[in-house]
This record gives structure tokens, sequence and C-alpha cells, in this order.
């Protein structure tokens, strides 16, 4: 999801955003906490059934 467009949100506070991103991998982890200190968030309907169907670990 962090490799689609962001839109304006409301800022969170940085140790909210570590609160809310500490069960990410640590790869994405940083990425999602900038985007949320920034004022910026990703609509969870920007991923649609044919990208996490590449995913194995998406299937339901």
């Amino acid at each position: 999801m962090l490799a689609h467009e962001s839109t304006t949100s409301d800022i969170i506070a940085s140790e909210r955003a570590h609160n809310l991103t500490a069960w990410l991998p640590e790869e994405l982890r940083q990425a999602a906490h900038a985007l949320l200190t920034k004022g910026q968030r990703i609509a969870q309907e920007a991923s649609n059934r044919n990208e996490l169907s590449v995913d194995p670990g998406w299937r339901w």
C-alpha cells in the first residue's frame, strides 16, 4: 500500500505514530511513521483484490 499515492489527513504526533506502526515489519515501519507524522494517509481501498491475490499471505 505504501506505493500508492497518499492524501491529506490529520497530522499524528510522533509517539502516537510510533505506537500505531509498531506492528509493521521493520522495513515498512519508518515509511508508515513518516506518512502519519506528515499528515498523510493511504486509504485501504487503494489496494484491490487483484493486487492482493499475487501475495499468498493475503489470501482469504
